[in-house]
């Protein structure tokens, strides 16, 4: 029976192969075939029936070291694919691209979160008697919508955190060097992801919905700021969940998208700088 090594594109040089018979008996030893592929990418080997186990060991390709087995009476050609490594600058471009999108989401986002805190605990925790109703500089409405403008800001300050983290995260899934596993992970963080999108727009929604009955502008008392108090909690993780799935989501499935046959076929990866952002595509068209 033929075996038939491939490799999917032209090589600049011969791959050597390595082909070591495995007997069925101590008694039968044969010598290593040690066979190149030639830079076309493909050669056909006329091999004995048995089991023999194939060794890989180029820089430019997967290493292998599997058994192949041979029968006398096989027809055709076994083929068998040569799996291209993974270029380490692509995904290294990959991986600081995101961590870089990831890093400033954090440190933009961590920012905004802070200075909404601050704004939603003066506002809340003030003094009840600021806050009563027909004071035309201090009215129930006008204390309800401060803190409601606070909320907001701490909100998106937890999402555009959250979105940073995801991004970080997905970028750095793109250092396994084994190809499978980086797609097993960036599967996992991908359905991670979906899931934590899905719960975040929930609880986001929760969240205003009760803040908007719970604000009546009809009285300010230490239960409605308690009340008011939870639900913003609940705003505020749902933002969170919202903008870590989200940007978990975008890396992971970005890379899977990129990533075929354990090569990226074309490298993307988001630039920020001041006044903008682009999103740049490298690779063969």
């Amino acid at each position: 029976m033929a075996l038939e090594l491939r490799a999917p594109r032209q090589i600049e040089s011969a791959v050597t192969v390595t082909l070591s018979y495995r007997g069925t008996y101590a008694s039968d030893l044969r010598p290593d075939l040690t066979i190149a592929v030639p830079p076309e990418g493909r050669a056909t080997l006329a091999l004995d029936s048995g089991v023999w186990q194939l060794r890989i060991d180029d820089p430019r390709f997967e290493s292998v070291a599997q058994d192949v087995r041979v029968e006398a009476n096989g027809a055709g050609a076994q083929v068998l694919e040569l799996r291209p490594r993974q270029d380490a600058r692509t995904l290294r471009r990959f991986t600081l691209a995101w961590s870089g999108v990831g890093a400033v989401g954090v440190v933009v986002g961590a920012s905004l979160l802070g200075v909404g805190q601050g704004r939603w605990s003066t506002n809340l925790a003030g003094p009840i008697e600021r806050c009563q109703a027909g004071d035309p500089l201090y009215s129930v409405q006008a204390c309800e919508a401060a803190v409601a403008s606070a909320g907001t800001l701490r909100t998106a300050g937890a999402a555009v955190l959250g979105v940073g983290t995801g991004s970080l995260v997905g970028g750095l899934v793109a250092r396994v060097a084994e190809p499978r596993q980086r797609r097993v992970g960036w599967i996992v963080t991908a359905s991670l992801g979906g899931l934590m999108s899905i719960g975040g727009a929930v609880a986001l929604g929760l969240g205003a919905q009760r803040f908007d009955r719970a604000t009546d502008g009809m009285a300010w008392t230490n239960d409605e700021r308690r009340n008011i108090g939870q639900i913003g909690v609940t705003h505020t993780v749902g933002g969170a969940f919202l903008g870590l799935g989200g940007g978990l989501l975008a890396s992971s499935v970005t890379g899977l998208l990129l990533d075929r046959g354990g090569r990226f076929l074309v490298a993307a990866g988001p630039q920020v700088r001041l006044g903008g952002a682009s999103l740049v595509l490298e690779g063969r068209f």
